[in-house]
């Protein structure tokens, strides 16, 4: 997975958002908290293209997470491994 950068000069408030596909969703989903894996589920999120789930956090939104084709995208738009 690539980290997205640039979007703002001040990251002090900013939420992660994480594009994944559907072959690189299970490690991920895995590796995450207990929280966020039952978040997903309630919301049926299994990255499907173009699908989106919001991350819950202790004290509200943790970050969101978008569902890629990547096979739909030019190849200088998809992540290195992706091309």
């Amino acid at each position: 997975m690539s980290e997205i950068t640039g979007f703002t000069t001040d990251a002090t408030a900013a939420l992660p958002l994480y594009v994944l596909d559907r072959e690189q969703f299970a490690a991920w989903k895995d590796g995450q908290p207990a929280a966020t894996q039952a978040g997903l589920a309630a919301q049926g999120f299994t990255a499907g293209a173009f699908s989106t789930a919001l991350l819950p956090g202790a004290d509200g939104l943790a970050g969101a997470v978008i569902g890629a084709a990547w096979g739909s995208w030019p190849a200088n738009c998809r992540p290195p491994n992706r091309r």
